[in-house]
This record gives structure tokens, sequence and C-alpha cells, in this order.
């Protein structure tokens, strides 16, 4: 993202992966389709910067991440008012009990490109 591009932080997808080549892979297919994106590389980064924009359109979140991991995350935006109706897709390879992310809509890692954009337009962000 550029200078300013957090002045409308709604529009934005959240991408929540430690593996950096994920990360960018999405948030290049992303952009192409004219989605603005950030990008965090673990939960605790996801926290951050949630704590610092306006809620994004949605967050894409792996769940298996050092430090903060992905269930964590969404424990904390459950509790948070501002931040409990932020859609988040789980991007995962996990395949055990996902617990408390087992209701949430779910891409299975590796993330087929079509799949990825399908849900991201479905939630209405714009570019």
């Amino acid at each position: 993202m550029g200078p300013g591009a957090d002045s409308d932080a709604a529009d934005v997808v959240l991408i929540v992966d430690d593996d950096d080549d994920i990360r960018e892979t999405v948030q290049l297919a992303l952009q192409m389709d004219n989605h603005s994106t950030a990008l965090a590389a673990d939960g605790s980064e996801a926290l951050d910067w949630l704590g610092r924009h306006r809620p994004p359109c949605l967050i894409l979140l792996d769940l298996m991440m050092p430090f903060v991991d992905g269930w964590q995350v969404i424990d904390r935006l459950r509790q948070d008012d501002r931040l409990a109706r932020v859609p988040i897709v789980v991007i995962t390879a996990f395949n055990r009990d996902l617990g408390s992310a087992a209701e949430l809509p779910i891409l299975r890692k590796p993330v087929e490109l079509g799949d990825l954009l399908n849900i991201t337009n479905s939630y209405g962000c714009v570019g």
C-alpha cells in the first residue's frame, strides 16, 4: 500500500499469514483485481494494524502462526465491539479440529486464485 492508502481502510483486505510467499501472492492477486490490501506477518501485527486503522472489509487469516495465532485473533476480535462484525475468512492447511474457526468460511492451502477472488468479491470489498 502506498502513502495515504489507509485513508479508507473500510475497503482494505487485511492479509494475515506468517508465510511471506503466501502473503505476497495473495496480495498480488487481490491488487490485480483492484483490491486495496494491508499485510500482517502474525496475529500480533494484525491486532496492531486493526488498532490503528478503520476496520477492513475482510480479514484473510491464517491459523497456524507464531506469537499470536489465528484462533487468538478470532477471540480478540469477537470481544471488540468495533471489530466483532469484520468478516474473517480462514486460509489454512490445518486439517484437524478447527475449534473457534470452524464456523468461518475456509480456503484451503494451496489457495485457488478463482476461489480467493470469488470469496473476496462476495464480501463487497471494492478497489
